[in-house]
């Protein structure tokens, strides 16, 4: 019956739990396929970048340019400090100048821009 596959009669005698189960499980499977998809094409835009588009230049991780919700969350390096962690989100958008960071991460490449901009040159608009 639907998505679950379930027939009429195994409907009728399974409980409100055993069907809460079988509809959880199928949900997880639904999401894994779909999440398998995307890794698939995070893996593929990497291998393009290291084949084609960077033959000369070192590749940033592709989990940092395309994150995606079920990655773990990146922490800070330790040790590294304000400075550090800008100039390195400032490098990615000099890469993909259409990549948003969040807003406390945005106030901190304004308060730094001059020095930034300086040092690695102005972001081309996209």
């Amino acid at each position: 019956m639907g998505w679950l596959g379930l027939s009429v009669a195994e409907f009728e005698t399974i409980t409100f739990f055993q069907f809460n189960c079988k509809l959880k499980g199928w949900q997880e499977q639904r999401d894994a396929r779909s999440r398998e998809q995307y890794e698939t094409a995070r893996l593929l835009i990497d291998g393009i970048w290291r084949t084609v588009a960077w033959k000369n230049r070192q590749v940033p991780d592709v989990r940092e340019m395309y994150p995606m919700p079920w990655d773990p969350k990146p922490e800070q390096p330790q040790g590294e400090s304000e400075w550090e962690m800008v100039s390195r989100k400032y490098k990615f958008l000099k890469i993909r100048p259409e990549m948003k960071f969040n807003r406390d991460i945005m106030a901190l490449i304004e308060k730094h821009r001059p020095a930034l901009e300086k040092e690695f040159g102005p972001i081309k608009k996209a």
